[in-house]
């Protein structure tokens, strides 16, 4: 079945506001999720810790994982350039550095996130 371009002209005005309102209903399903259980200021006074990290385990998971993962990339070879200008550790070789960066960055996230 062969799409014409004058058969498309008809169906575009009906797809795009369909598609916009879809994206911007799932979008902000989350942010609307946590609105509602949290709506003032007193009540995330009363939030408990479990509480508050299921919303960073929700906004590292879902919303920002690669924000999340890079930043603490960055923070881990922050340290280890420090380590480096010190004298601590040698650069002889840099896939050390990477496989250290690689794991820890992991392991700090899976802890994160748990």
């Amino acid at each position: 079945m062969a799409v014409s371009a004058g058969s498309l002209v008809w169906w575009l005005p009906a797809l795009v506001p369909s598609y916009l309102i879809l994206c911007s209903s799932l979008r902000f399903r989350r942010r609307n999720e946590i609105q509602k259980k949290f709506p003032d200021r007193a009540s995330l006074a009363q939030m408990t810790t479990v509480e508050a990290q299921e919303i960073v385990n929700k906004l590292t998971e879902l919303e920002f994982p690669l924000t999340v993962l890079t930043s603490l990339q960055f923070a881990l070879f922050k340290v280890s350039g420090e380590r480096v200008a010190q004298g601590s550790v040698s650069l002889i070789s840099p896939r050390p550095m990477a496989f250290r960066l690689s794991h820890n960055s992991l392991l700090i996230r899976n802890n994160l996130v748990l």
